[in-house]
């Protein structure tokens, strides 16, 4: 509860397959929902009131059996990536009176679709191209770059046009435009094998979640340590081996 006497979801514990959160609590307005409020496996639907302004990252996380959300024309700030390791999303609704956000085949991205929010991990088809409009992928709270595709299990392949300025996709793998960033590694890729550009030196921290027919990485030489480098291969269940190259000055590999 903030300082202007409104609520904030910050835990559901209910058992409901459908959750319709309610647009006041105890006479107070619902306006945001905060990290891992929503956490569990009997949720496959969720409608968000329009009393709601607010969604934090993570605001749903780890809800394995999730499927929709439903988000309202009053949210005005979603914070970073709000939808993280949820297997089961199809899609993602927005109001059409929203004037920051909005749907497109399920996609989430902002009004004028320059920055490309979440892309729903269950989304139906094997690739996707980008839109014209995209130039920015999300950040976390620490800055650190976020893949849009968390966990798409079913994405063979992501394309960009080339002439985005922005981004660009080299066999189906998704980067920023001059190749230092490693947006996005698809989780149904079907090469076992990745070799990572000599010019890549960062990466969004879940840019391999779910790579499951990944078991080889080599490293490039100019990749640096983040905050989250422990996390960057998490649900890549088949890897046996990460290369680093001998001239990079922050990895080293021993035995893979």
């Amino acid at each position: 509860r903030d300082k202007d006497q409104t609520v904030y979801i910050m835990a559901y514990t209910g058992k409901e397959q459908v959750v319709n959160i309610p647009e006041q609590i105890d006479g107070k307005k619902v306006s945001a929902i905060r990290e891992y409020a929503f956490s569990n496996d009997t949720i496959e639907i969720v409608n968000i009131p329009n009393t709601v302004t607010i969604l934090y990252w993570m605001s749903f996380a780890k809800c394995n059996n999730l499927r929709e959300i439903n988000i309202p024309e009053s949210v005005s700030d979603i914070k970073s990536v709000p939808v993280v390791q949820c297997p089961s999303v199809e899609k993602i609704n927005v109001s059409e009176k929203n004037n920051y956000y909005r749907s497109v085949d399920g996609v989430l991205f902002s009004k004028d679709m320059s920055l490309l929010i979440y892309y729903p991990s269950n989304k139906a088809g094997d690739s996707y191209k980008v839109p014209d409009e995209v130039k920015e992928f999300p950040e976390d709270v620490n800055f650190v770059p976020l893949s849009q595709f968390d966990y798409a299990s079913k994405l063979e392949a992501i394309y960009v046009d080339s002439k985005n300025p922005y981004l660009t996709s080299d066999n189906g793998i998704l980067y920023s435009k001059d190749k230092t960033i490693l947006v996005s590694y698809p989780a149904n890729y079907s090469q076992t094998k990745y070799v990572m550009p000599d010019n890549v030196c960062e990466m969004s921290f879940n840019a391999f979640y779910g790579a499951k027919n990944l078991k080889e990485i080599q490293l490039s030489e100019k990749l640096g340590v983040s905050t989250y480098s422990v996390q960057y291969f998490l649900g890549c269940e088949k890897l046996e081996s990460i290369n680093v190259p001998e001239s990079n000055n922050d990895f080293y590999t021993v035995d893979g």
